[in-house]
């Protein structure tokens, strides 16, 4: 039992460490879970070399432990974490403690939670495939209702998978009995015949020809695109020490030059690079690119998972000893503020920001002050500090959002025999200026001759349809995804960066 004891604190390490650091692997992989297997088998090592009396309250504070995180945690609480701790231990004391006539018992004893308990397994395989379809089908985010027939649906499909497979194999007696045999026979079929889908479609690159035509171009088309920017998001451990940067992210003139930009940022910084260096260049500048994903560029914050305070000061000290001429600063600041974006049409952002945590020494912040005043007093802070040096800013205001993901968007139209050659789509324009009230207000009164504004919105909205924000035009998309700009419309922010730089040398 000591050795499963000492194999769970290291798997609780190791889920502590997989959120901060590998997210996608800690909640997929079994390093990270399997404590929470092993809690039910030190259980039942407890109960068979232990006897003990029921506890009521003990039971009751388990049961809660499991109810409670339902309503307090939500979608940015990280998962497997020591945030788990708390309903698997609740689970573990019920199963402890509740037995006989106490009350959590007999709520557990319910007819309803019993019928529900048989089903479970079946109902935990059935819904995933049936909401993953369903949101894939759908053009827009599924209804709540449509999200609601879709639960009845995997509940009737887990009864009767639970009362025609899962009951039968569980069956050891009588003409109808499985064999061993049998059983292991058709696991290892099926298994085979999935493993060989998917190295088929790994190989074929999904099935393409799945699609329309129409479909499967647009595919091809925004590989195309992807292919087309700058690789320079960096990875934050890899920041030890920037002396210079990666040859991926820099572009030289053919002639000589003694000009130079640096374009820095989080990805929206990474989605403008290529087209802004390209321009640049033939301005005989030579440029650089530094990014860090899911980091504004400035000093005195990070987030779970991003060490961007590391970063940023890093970032701030190779800028402060080279010689730039510009600056091009360009980041998403809606993070800062914890607001997923929702154009009120369908598109709804669906991944929820992580909380900032801000060096409250650093950014001039007070522990009371709400989530707005430390995110203003961030930018007004490292602002500042860029304009401390001797450069020119360039500052790129926020890029309209759309909500939808524009480019599966287009896909599935254009997946499910629709054209999407004359598609025009967009956003009010009204969500763009209240939702960034407080950014714009910021920006705006940063004042110095050396500060250069570039306003997408000057671009997208109120252009091409009054009112609106344009996300798509003629089939035409302007973005990758729902939030950043792909080569298109990175290049029409770009040719006003050169136009402003190209004045600025007038000057």
């Amino acid at each position: 039992m000591w050795m499963l004891i000492v194999i769970s604190i290291a798997s609780v390490g190791i889920a502590e460490w997989g959120w901060r650091n590998a997210p996608e692997a800690n909640f997929y992989l079994a390093p990270a879970r399997v404590w929470e297997l092993l809690v039910g088998s030190l259980c039942a090592f407890w109960k068979r070399e232990n006897r003990h009396r029921p506890l009521e309250v003990l039971a009751l504070f388990g049961l809660a432990m499991i109810v409670v995180p339902i309503f307090i945690y939500n979608p940015s609480t990280p998962f497997p974490s020591l945030w788990a701790v708390v309903p698997v231990f609740g689970t573990a004391l019920v199963i402890m403690f509740a037995y006989d006539d106490n009350i959590t018992a007999k709520l557990l004893s319910n007819p309803v939670f019993v019928g529900v308990g048989m089903i479970s397994y079946s109902l935990y395989l059935w819904h995933q495939p049936i909401f993953a379809f369903a949101r894939l089908r759908s053009i827009l985010a599924p209804s709540p209702m449509l999200m609601m027939a879709l639960i009845i649906l995997s509940f009737l499909m887990a009864y009767l998978s639970w009362r025609y497979i899962e009951k039968p194999f569980r069956t050891r007696s009588g003409p109808k009995a499985l064999t061993r045999h049998q059983i292991f026979a058709a696991s290892s079929i099926f298994g085979l015949c999935f493993i060989a889908f998917g190295v088929i479609g790994h190989v074929q690159n999904g099935f393409p020809q799945r699609s329309a035509p129409s479909g499967a171009s647009f595919a091809s088309l925004n590989n195309k695109i992807d292919n087309d920017i700058m690789p320079c998001d960096f990875d934050l451990t890899l920041m030890s020490a920037p002396n210079a940067t990666p040859k991926n992210c820099r572009r030289t003139p053919v002639g000589n030059t003694s000009a130079r930009a640096i374009i820095i940022g989080d990805s929206h910084a990474r989605a403008l690079a290529g087209p802004v260096s390209r321009r640049l260049v033939e301005l005989d500048i030579a440029v650089e690119v530094i990014n860090f994903g899911g980091c504004p560029p400035f000093r005195g914050i990070a987030f779970p998972g991003r060490d961007c305070w590391t970063a940023n000061n890093k970032l701030f000290k190779y800028i402060e000893h080279q010689a730039f001429d510009y600056i091009i600063i360009a980041f998403r600041p809606q993070p800062l503020f914890q607001e997923n974006f929702d154009n009120l049409e369908g598109g709804i952002e669906q991944s929820p920001f992580p909380t900032p945590l801000y060096g409250l020494d650093f950014i001039g912040s007070e522990k009371n002050m709400t989530i707005e005043q430390n995110a203003i007093n961030l930018i007004n802070k490292g602002l500042n500090d860029f304009l401390s040096l001797d450069a020119e800013i360039i500052l790129i205001y926020p890029v309209p959002e759309a909500g939808w993901n524009v480019s599966e968007l287009l896909w599935k139209l254009a997946a499910f025999r629709k054209d999407v050659g004359t598609q025009n789509l967009s956003t009010d324009g009204k969500l763009y200026w209240s939702r960034n009230a407080q950014v714009l207000k910021a920006f705006d009164a940063m004042k110095s001759k050396r500060l250069h504004r570039i306003r997408p919105s000057n671009i997208f909205c109120d252009t091409y349809t009054s009112n609106r924000c344009a996300n798509v035009v003629n089939g035409t998309s302007f973005y990758d995804d729902d939030d950043h700009l792909n080569i298109h419309g990175a290049r029409l922010v770009a040719s006003k960066i050169a136009t402003t730089i190209s004045d600025i040398v007038e000057q």
